[in-house]
C-alpha cells in the first residue's frame, strides 16, 4: 500500500469544487461552468489523495486512485 495522508485531511468534494472555482491553471470557461452547475453531493464520500487540474476540456494521462 502507499503511504496516504488520512481521509479527515483530504479535501472533500465540496471543498475540491470551491477550490477548482479560483484555480487559474483550469480554463475560465471550466470554472464558469463549475461556478454556474449547483452542487449535488454523492451519496458515498470520496476523497481524492492526489487531485488532479484535469478536465473534459484538457489533456493529461489518464489515472484514478482513492481510499475507500
Amino acid at each position: 500500500m502507499p503511504s496516504v495522508p488520512p481521509p479527515d485531511k483530504l479535501l472533500s468534494m465540496e471543498e475540491l469544487r470551491e477550490k477548482r472555482l479560483t484555480d487559474p491553471r483550469l480554463p475560465k470557461t471550466y470554472r464558469n461552468k463549475i461556478a454556474t452547475t449547483k452542487f449535488t453531493p454523492w451519496p458515498i464520500e470520496i476523497r481524492f489523495c492526489e487531485p488532479t487540474t484535469s478536465t473534459n476540456q484538457t489533456k493529461s494521462p489518464p489515472q484514478f486512485e482513492f481510499l475507500v
